[in-house]
Order: structure tokens, then sequence, then C-alpha cells
């Protein structure tokens, strides 16, 4: 009989070890929790920065490549499409400058292609709008 009173005033202790374990695993199981739950919204609030920084950049950027488009257009009418580098300031105070080079002959079969007599012209525009490049093929003036 002894024995089974041990064996009893045993039990809610052991009861009482497994409600501590219990509790101690739901701890810790909370701790976890916010732990990861902290790290997604880390990357959730650093993916969403870096999409403003990328759209705040390429709005600056558009002002310096409409520039550039504007400056493609005059070559060959404004600008003389000859070899040899120009430059300015655009209205928004944005630097711009041309460098115009002859395209190199380039021999088919003993035949000269079709790019004898053509210009390849790079546009490049920087400023407080952003930067752009640009590169165009014109017919070379003559």
């Amino acid at each position: 009989m002894r024995a089974d009173r041990l064996m009893r005033a045993d039990r809610p202790m052991r009861r009482h070890r497994t409600r501590r374990r219990e509790a101690g695993f739901s701890l810790i199981e909370s701790l976890v929790a916010t732990v990861i739950a902290a790290a997604v919204l880390a990357a959730f609030f650093s993916a969403g920065s870096a999409a403003g920084a990328l759209q705040y950049r390429a709005g600056r950027n558009a002002a310096a490549i409409a520039i550039a488009h504007d400056l493609a257009r005059t070559v060959g009418t404004d600008i003389p499409a000859v070899p040899g580098s120009r430059s300015g300031v655009a209205a928004d105070g944005s630097a711009w400058r041309i460098d115009i080079q002859p395209l190199p002959v380039v021999f088919i079969g003993g035949q000269p292609s079709a790019m004898k007599g053509l210009v390849s012209a790079r546009i490049r525009v920087a400023g407080k709008g952003g930067e752009a490049e640009l590169a165009i093929v014109r017919p070379e003036a003559r």
C-alpha cells in the first residue's frame, strides 16, 4: 500500500512538471513566432524603401532622357552630322555633350557595305535631373 500511496502522491507532481514544460514550450514558440514576424516585416519594409528609391531615380532620369531625345532630333538638322564634339547646357541647367564619329566602313566581298557615309552620334546628358546616354546613327552631312 505504501507503494500505491507513493505512486499517487507522485502523479500530481508529474502533472505539475508537465504543465510547466508545456508553458515553457509555449513561451519559446511565442518568441520564435515573434522573431519570424519581425524578420518578415523588416524584409517587407526594406523592399518597400528600395522600390521607392528606384522610382525616385527613374523619375529623375526621365528628364535627362527627354533632353537626350530632343538633342537626337537635332543631329543632322540644327547640329551638322559631321565628326566632332559639341556641348552645351539645356534649359533646365543639365550639361550635354554630343560626340559624332564616322562608322567604320566594312568591306563584304570586296565591296563597301551600306554603312559607308553614316555617322554615329553618342549623346550624354547629366544634371540635377539625372543622367542619360543615347546613341544614334545618321547619314553624314556632305
